[in-house]
């Protein structure tokens, strides 16, 4: 982990820090107690971003790490790679992590965000993913690209429960 990169977002005027790859309660604590001892402001979220099948299957206990915890993202990407599963458009390979983390992030109080859609030229795949995203209970859905947007609006629910969160940007995410 970058200890250095927790030391400099505990001091940023950000609203939440995305963790990637997280696979146990541990992570998340060790994280939370790191942004405590920098001095992170307690508004400061945690999201954990589950895109492995040992974080799905860890979801519940990921969810209930921290009081800090304010939401789970599915890497849907990374999720059906390791999965050896193909990229289809109707995602019938997610449907159990999905469900899964849904549960995970309802049973603890926590927003739940879809994973990207990376073809930015299939606009009719993207919808359908936004409208099956929304059909299963998600909060929001990432995105790699602002011409995404335009169909999310129309697709996600605009007020979850913990704040309002429309979406959250993976330019650059590994």
């Amino acid at each position: 982990m970058g200890h250095a990169d927790l030391a400099a977002a505990a001091t940023m005027p950000i609203d939440a820090l995305l963790l990637p790859k997280v696979e146990s309660p541990d992570r998340v604590a060790l994280t939370v107690s790191l942004l405590d001892a920098f001095g992170a402001p307690e508004r400061l979220a945690v999201w954990c971003m589950l895109e492995t099948p040992r974080g799905i299957l860890y979801a519940r206990e990921i969810a209930a790490a921290s009081p800090r915890l304010a939401a789970l993202v599915l890497g849907t990407s990374d999720l059906t790679k390791d999965l050896h599963a193909l990229p289809t458009r109707d995602r019938l390979s997610l449907i159990t992590s999905f469900s899964l983390a849904i549960l995970a992030a309802r049973a603890h109080g926590l927003a739940v965000l879809d994973g990207v859609h990376l073809d930015l030229a299939d606009d009719e795949g993207f919808a359908a993913a936004c409208r099956q995203g929304r059909e299963l209970g998600f909060d929001g859905k990432t995105l790699i690209h602002p011409k995404a947007d335009r169909c999310r609006q129309r697709s996600i629910r605009p007020e979850p429960r913990r704040g309002r969160m429309v979406a959250a940007d993976h330019r650059g995410a590994q």
